[in-house]
């Protein structure tokens, strides 16, 4: 083979590996501890720059967290669809508790191209071990929650080629856990927003939308509104 077709194949092969390196800094803890994890991470799907950082004060934060609900289906296969389970909160007073402040510092510190996620470990005497994980961002006002797994077990996930494969999505905390479907709402329904075109790359069928200007913290005051 000529020396310059080798040589240009050489090259080739070192920009593919070089390339192959580069990769999306680490995300920055903000909270660690032995069930939580909260982080700031370069958001991959980002369609367009969020607006971002995002002073939420941790009671409207709260407000918005105390007011998620869930319904969760679990088996859409062979045209079989059972029935939505009944409305829950997603998080616990506890979850509150641990999760509204952490979550609230690390959107006043993300950047236009991050997002914030957030793991908890959950053990229930019903169900044993399980994940509660997703992100959040905010766009022009709207704030995006993202949910990616409501109390998933770790033998959701589905890897066929290794029987018994069971994982930990800590340091995955956007990738969910099986075949499950969420109905997402929210407690003060004038705040719960249906946006007509979906133009995110995040999954619309498991992404609360949530208007922070009509969001009633606790204390019943009107959220203030975020700089877009």
């Amino acid at each position: 083979m000529p020396l310059h077709v080798t040589s240009f194949g050489i090259g080739l092969l070192a920009v593919l590996l070089l390339a192959g390196c580069v990769t999306n800094p680490p995300p920055k803890v903000v909270m660690e501890n032995e069930v939580t994890r909260i982080e700031i991470r370069t958001d991959e799907r980002a369609t367009r720059p969020h607006a971002h950082p995002a002073p939420l004060s941790p009671e409207t934060m709260r407000a918005l967290l105390s007011g998620m609900r869930i319904q969760v289906q679990t088996d859409r296969l062979f045209g079989v669809v059972n029935g939505w389970s009944a409305p829950r909160p997603v998080f616990s007073q506890t979850d509150l508790a641990a999760i509204s402040g952490p979550l609230a510092e690390a959107l006043a510190q993300a950047a236009s191209h991050e997002i914030v996620t957030f793991y908890r470990r959950v053990n229930d005497a019903s169900i044993g071990l399980a994940y509660t994980t997703g992100g959040l961002f905010v766009q022009e006002g709207l704030v995006y929650m993202v949910m990616a797994n409501f109390w998933s077990l770790p033998v959701d996930a589905i890897v066929p080629a290794v029987p018994g494969y069971m994982i930990d999505p800590i340091d995955q905390p956007l990738l969910t856990l099986g075949r499950k479907f969420y109905l997402l709402s929210h407690k003060q329904e004038q705040a719960d927003v249906h946006l007509p075109d979906w133009q995110e790359r995040h999954p619309a069928d498991k992404t609360l939308v949530v208007n922070l200007s009509l969001l009633r913290p606790e204390n019943g005051r009107v959220a203030p509104r975020t700089s877009p």
